[in-house]
């Protein structure tokens, strides 16, 4: 699940902390260019039970927001929906 994800408009990079929990950093971006990223801060994801990869913004800006994570018929994590909003996994 951990990798860096992006649409057109935002750029969000998903980590894993020691302790396990995911957290998620996000940046404007206008094409290929971030132009905002400062005072944006990371937030914690709480993972949902079952199969279908949800997940819920616990803190920060998007709290509340829901999420998953979209696997191609191969099990590997391609996309982030956020909001209904997909983002591309970038090489």
């Amino acid at each position: 699940m951990a990798g860096v994800f992006a649409s057109s408009l935002l750029r969000l990079e998903v980590s894993v902390d020691d302790d396990g929990e995911l957290h998620m950093s996000l940046a404007l971006r206008s094409g290929d260019e971030i132009v905002a990223s400062d005072g944006i801060e990371s937030c914690r994801l709480g993972v949902l039970s079952g199969d279908r990869g949800e997940f819920l913004v616990l803190d920060g800006a998007l709290e509340g927001l829901m999420g998953a994570f979209v696997r191609d018929a191969n099990g590997t994590v391609t996309e982030l929906s956020l909001d209904t909003r997909l983002h591309q996994r970038a090489v």
